[in-house]
This record gives structure tokens, sequence and C-alpha cells, in this order.
């Protein structure tokens, strides 16, 4: 490993590359065995995919599974399916309405409560202050 001329990065030699790539393939965790070589993970993958291995060019190590195809269904079928989804939607739409008419409805009811009102013919008598009030200067 050497540092190129007055540059950050550092340029590893095609010898540590294929140690590296070997190691990989051999099936140690490349996540260990990035941290351990100072390296990123994503070089592993670069120098791998570039064919620096004793193997040359491997595929890649998790091969992504397909897709699964849903099998052929009958026009009826879809038609049945895209009208349960749409009976779906339209419940979850009026659960939500109803949730917030249930709001609104308290909402109104705390507005509408009539509110305690002070009289004069109140029984109790204020208290006095804590506090004597402060004398301006």
């Amino acid at each position: 490993m050497e540092q190129a001329e007055g540059r950050w990065w550092f340029k590893y030699s095609p010898d540590f590359k294929r140690q590296a790539v070997d190691r990989m393939v051999a099936g140690e965790c490349v996540s260990a065995l990035a941290k351990e070589l100072g390296v990123g993970r994503r070089f592993l993958y670069q120098w791998r995919e570039a064919g620096y291995g004793s193997a040359g060019q491997q595929p890649p190590i998790r091969e992504r599974r397909p897709k699964a195809q849903p099998p052929e269904a009958s026009a009826e079928k879809k038609q049945v399916a895209k009208t349960k989804y749409r009976i779906a939607e339209l419940e979850r739409l009026v659960g939500r309405q109803a949730a917030e008419l249930d709001f609104f409805v308290a909402a109104l009811r705390n507005i509408e409560e009539p509110r305690p009102i002070n009289s004069v013919d109140s029984d109790k008598e204020s208290t006095p202050r804590s506090k004597p009030a402060r004398k301006a200067k």
C-alpha cells in the first residue's frame, strides 16, 4: 500500500487486491475483512468484479432472488381481487372519517359545556395574598 503523489488516497498493489479478493471469495465476512484491511467494503466488491481474485471475475456473493411471478389468473379472479382491494380501501376511508367525526363531536362538546360563573353571592371568600405587594421606589 502506497500513498499516491500528493493525494490523500492510497494506491493498493495488485497483489494486495488479489489476496483480499481471495479471502473474500473463500467465505470470510466481507465487513470484518474490510475492517481488518482498512478498506471500504465497496472496494472489495469492485476489485472482485474487476477480476483481481485468483479465479478471475466472480459472480456476486449473494445472488438476488428473482421476484416471484404470480400464477396466471383468469380475468374473473383479477376483477375479484381488484374489488376486494377497493372494498378494503373504502373501509379504511370510512374508519378515518368516523375517527374525525368522534374528534369533532368531543371538541364541540367541550366548547358548549357551561363554564363556572363567579357570582357575587358565592359562599367562599377570596384568600389574601401569600406575599405582600412590593412598594414602588
